[in-house]
């Protein structure tokens, strides 16, 4: 097969080209170039569709920012979005349970519970944060839920390391999951021998985009390190207050680009959205890129 930039996008033929081979198809539909070049020549030849509203629900304000960002911020996000679709951003009016044990079980649930709010597309997501070195105690799709896991081991850890008790009567007074998953994960890698130590992390998302009866997904992810901290670092009182004021895994991941290393927590909402291999806007931009491609080819003339 051609490769995709000698396609011929004017061709009512091209997307019967392009799936007849899923991983050229999955090389295109993660080619923002080639997608926008495709949507142009459609759009050239058949007339622009309206703008599509796409609904996206969620109560975390810091995704909301992220979001906004993406799409004024984040080059592919903003030309693949732009004139083609606008994202409605709504406050979650329920609360779904994400209890499946892939994200894109977790992300289905969500788009079917939130398809009852609107006849919009919906786009919803599903994040976690991979450790590879950390085999099967890796957060992965439970990261939310992560300390739910580890219930009787983190109880021994903390009557076997009195200082760390400061950290987690301190999460309990915050009536947050997200600095006791943190615990969690510092718990398992110094039980898997990494004190001290920096590994590779990942945080991993699975976005979907359901419209009527179809599902639309892209996936993303983005690759740093973790330091797995000494013990007594929890005798800190800098370090503490570091990894208090940042409640999920952001301040344990470090973000390595060119010559320098960022805590991902030191960065802003805005920030994170522009960085150009972000896992949310990769995934997004993939979920659309299908949305936009399909809806495109079903009214091609």
């Amino acid at each position: 097969m051609k490769n995709n930039y000698q396609l011929d996008f004017s061709s009512d033929k091209q997307l019967e080209v392009l799936i007849s081979n899923k991983e050229n198809e999955k090389k295109f539909l993660t080619n923002q170039e080639d997608v926008i070049k495709f949507l142009e020549c459609h759009e050239k030849k058949n007339g622009v569709v309206s703008s599509r509203e796409i609904s996206y629900f969620t109560s975390n304000q810091g995704k909301v920012k992220e979001l906004q960002g993406m799409i004024s911020g984040n080059t592919s996000l903003s030309n693949l979005s732009k004139e083609r679709i606008s994202i409605v951003v709504s406050g979650s009016p329920i609360d779904v349970e994400e209890d499946q044990d892939t994200y894109i079980g977790n992300a289905i649930k969500k788009a079917n519970a939130y398809s009852s709010l609107t006849d919009n597309p919906i786009l919803v997501e599903d994040s976690g944060f991979h450790v590879p070195d950390f085999g099967k105690h890796s957060p992965d799709v439970f990261s939310a839920r992560y300390s739910s896991l580890y219930r009787g081991e983190l109880v021994n850890f903390i009557s076997n390391h009195n200082h760390v008790l400061q950290f987690y009567n301190n999460s309990l007074d915050k009536k947050t999951k997200c600095l006791i998953n943190k615990l969690c994960l510092i718990m398992n890698g110094i039980m898997l021998g990494f004190e001290g130590q920096t590994v590779k992390a990942q945080f991993i998302t699975l976005a979907t985009i359901k419209s009527h009866n179809s599902i639309f997904y892209g996936s993303g992810v983005l690759n740093g390190l973790i330091k797995i901290p000494y013990l007594q670092e929890f005798n800190n009182p800098d370090w503490l207050s570091k990894h208090y004021d940042e409640t999920g895994y952001n301040s344990l991941f470090l973000l390595v680009e060119r010559n320098r290393i960022r805590r991902y927590s030191n960065l802003t909402a805005y920030e994170r959205s522009g960085v150009n291999n972000n896992h949310r806007s990769m995934a997004y931009c993939e979920a659309i890129s299908r949305f936009l491609v399909s809806a495109a080819s079903e009214n091609m003339k």
